[in-house]
């Protein structure tokens, strides 16, 4: 055993780790989170997508709804709030705004976590380490579930952690049940929980009789909602189609990047020290992230899902800083406590890696690299959030929604005319990749309704919408999958639309898609997201 590290000004400590402290930092986070946050456009391709489901839900006539199951408590919570902050409008900003707090809730529980255990110096800093982690201070930016969920378990975590018996444990398990809600990957870090439950009520049979119970009670919650909400049947499918993806799994270097790699080390030796000083934090923690990492370790596309880790890992990492300045000869302790902090929070200025070699200041300029959903940054976090598109440039100075969006921009200068009524009579609008799923949002937002389609979702399987006096029929164009009905459902003066162009187009099974003696004309000026042509009968 180590002497203990002493603690700077342990009446502001405790202060700031108290009730009205720590609702103070979650206020100052919240503020910080939110002006990191993207304001402009969607950030990445299943935030369009569930932003399309939350607005069919809000159209009330259907639509794709982007594993539906899963996410089931997000979207409805997206639906409800989306229809108090002015409809589907109101969607992207409510998006971002709820995984700003989100992302601003899970430090500041840091700041109450274990508190029989953890001194507030050691909470202060877990705090701070959750704050700079970078997997969530991306994912705070933008809207996604994976935030929203990860939030209400580690709230859950918060209160066991604290709890002895009765009420407290019953709001524990209400709030990790939202989690699971909320997005259904929660469940993984069910023997957290479990954990957690045993430790409070400090008995197995106990623990044991009161997981029977919360696990009956969510049986019996699953089984209403799958009687009262047909969406859900598909639920089950949604989720093991996660692993017939055939993208490349990056597991460690994901890992590497959603913690950062000297943060990492740190939480290598905050493990040998929780294990020597802290077994009973330490042992929740590991039950909490290994079923995680087992679960993801075949399909791990993108940091986001190490956000239920990012908790137990801050833990780690705060009692592995720590534990190395413990190491250090008492005189040089604050020579050690400066070092440790250096390297710990190096990433928020300074890219740890994927940058140019030349010039230095490239690794100032948040270098990053690509993931299956969105870009991943390695370092330089401060200068991503608030500087990389201006000061504050997504947020105060630049707030409206679409911006820097070509493709919103453009589509939505040609819904504005068929809204009117000034369209033709049908179009064929062909789609592919992720712009299928800005299509279906879109669409409702300027007021069209879904007339046929898959009420369940399936945005590969042809929709229609009507939209002012215009039947816009919405195709998947893949360039080897897609099946094109024969003849399209077009006619003279109808038009066909490619949004995100291809080269050749027309290709030959669309022109043998056509009806005989009709051909598409190009129009002239179009945008560079959108083409429009025009059906024209065949010169005789």
């Amino acid at each position: 055993m180590h002497e203990p590290v002493s603690e700077p000004s342990p009446g502001f400590l405790a202060w700031l780790t108290s009730p009205l402290g720590a609702l103070t930092a979650f206020g100052a986070l919240v503020v910080a989170r939110l002006l990191a946050g993207n304001f402009g456009y969607f950030y990445e391709g299943d935030e369009i997508s569930i932003a399309g489901g939350v607005a069919a839900l809000l159209n009330g006539d259907g639509g794709p709804l982007y594993r539906y199951g899963p996410q089931l408590g997000y979207y409805r919570l997206l639906q409800g709030i989306a229809r108090l902050a002015g409809g589907i409008d109101g969607i992207h900003g409510v998006m971002v705004v709820v995984s700003a707090v989100a992302g601003a809730a899970i430090p500041a529980s840091g700041l109450r976590a274990f508190r029989r255990q953890l001194e507030p110096s050691t909470r202060v800093l877990i705090a701070a380490v959750l704050f700079a982690n970078p997997a969530l201070w991306v994912a705070s930016q933008y809207g996604n579930a994976a935030t929203v969920s990860t939030a209400l378990v580690v709230a859950a975590v918060t209160v066991l952690s604290n709890a002895s018996a009765g009420s407290r444990l019953l709001l524990g398990l209400v709030l990790y049940s939202g989690g699971v809600l909320v997005r259904a990957d929660a469940a993984l870090v069910a023997p957290m929980i479990a954990v957690l439950v045993w430790q409070a009520t400090g008995s197995l049979k106990r623990a044991a009789l009161v997981l029977a119970a919360a696990a009956a009670g969510g049986v019996a919650l699953y089984a209403l909602l799958f009687a009262l909400d047909p969406s859900l049947r598909g639920m089950f499918a949604q989720v093991t189609s996660h692993f017939e993806d055939d993208n490349q799994t990056l597991f460690f270097e994901h890992l590497v990047w959603a913690v950062s790699p000297l943060a990492l080390a740190f939480a290598v030796l905050g493990l040998r020290e929780g294990l020597s000083e802290h077994k009973r934090v330490v042992a929740p923690l590991l039950a909490g992230v290994l079923p995680l990492f087992l679960f993801y370790f075949p399909t791990t596309t993108t940091t986001r899902y190490f956000l239920q880790a990012v908790f137990p890992l801050g833990i780690l990492v705060g009692l592995g800083m720590q534990g190395a300045v413990a190491l250090a000869p008492r005189p040089r302790r604050n020579l050690a406590w400066s070092l440790v902090l250096a390297l710990g929070f190096l990433h928020l200025v300074l890219g740890l890696g994927r940058f140019e070699a030349r010039p230095f200041s490239a690794r100032l300029r948040a270098p990053s690299y690509g993931t299956h959903d969105s870009a991943m940054y390695t370092g330089a976090l401060l200068y991503q959030a608030y500087l990389q598109s201006g000061v504050f440039g997504r947020s105060l100075r630049g707030p409206g929604f679409g911006v820097g969006s070509e493709l919103a921009t453009e589509l939505g200068a040609r819904l504005e005319p068929v809204s009117r009524g000034e369209g033709p009579g049908r179009v064929v609008l062909f789609f592919h990749d992720w712009n299928g799923h800005a299509v279906v949002y879109h669409l409702p937002q300027a007021g069209a309704h879904l007339t046929e389609g898959d009420l369940q979702g399936d945005i590969l399987k042809g929709l229609t919408y009507r939209l002012g006096r215009t039947d816009i029929r919405v195709l998947w164009f893949g360039p080897a999958t897609r099946q094109l009905p024969h003849p399209l459902p077009v006619g003279p003066g109808d038009e066909v639309w490619l949004l995100g162009p291809q080269a050749g187009f027309p290709q030959s099974d669309v022109l043998a898609a056509l009806a005989p003696g009709l051909h598409l004309e190009p129009r002239s000026g179009e945008g560079a997201y959108l083409e429009i042509y025009t059906v024209n009968e065949e010169a005789r």
